[in-house]
């Protein structure tokens, strides 16, 4: 998060506000009930460009392919 990445456009760091910043569990709760099999994350923060952005590393799995439960 933090980055603009749109098809056509020109990738840009836009860096998300420090009320944007949350704990990984709030993103770990929502993916828990969203998909299945159960997908670990990682969340960090860094600084780049003189912005904040956020990582967000998917841990690797067997239990492949994911599905939504619910739209």
């Amino acid at each position: 998060m933090g980055v603009k990445d749109r098809i056509g456009e020109i990738r840009s760091i836009s860096g998300i506000s420090s009320e944007d910043i949350v704990d990984s569990s709030s993103y770990q709760l929502f993916i828990l009930n969203n998909i299945e099999p159960d997908v670990n994350i990682n969340l960090h923060y860094i600084d780049y460009q003189d912005n904040k952005v956020a990582v967000i590393e998917i841990d690797d799995s067997d239990d492949k392919p994911y599905l939504l439960k619910k739209i």
